[in-house]
């Protein structure tokens, strides 16, 4: 089996061209490979920020009015894969202090 790679850090303002490109190469290769598709589907399980990082895209409503996508790749920032593990590990175990309180629901 052949290992896809995680992108790189973001720069900014990241090759969105690139990033797409990248992401066609990798469909080709999981349509073609399933004991490929089968090890990242695991990958995921694990690490969320892996699919976010391979697949998932943002909108951005400011560039409607111009001529740049307003579809692009969302790459996140290490900041924000951070906070992502955070939430996934705490989903998993439930460690963690996360507060989930509601204005005028007590405590605080």
């Amino acid at each position: 089996m052949t290992a896809i790679s995680t992108p790189p850090r973001p720069t900014w303002p990241p090759d969105y061209v690139a990033e797409l490109m990248a992401r066609q190469h990798r469909l080709r290769r999981l349509k073609a490979d399933a004991g490929l598709r089968a090890g990242l589907a695991e990958r995921y399980r694990e690490s969320p920020i892996s699919w976010i990082a391979h697949w998932a895209v943002t909108y951005d409503p400011r560039k409607a009015a111009s001529d740049a996508p307003t579809v692009m790749p969302f790459l996140p920032f290490p900041r924000q894969a951070e906070m992502i593990a955070f939430l996934h590990a705490w989903l998993r175990n439930r460690i963690g202090n996360v507060d989930c309180r509601s204005c005028g629901k007590g405590g605080g």
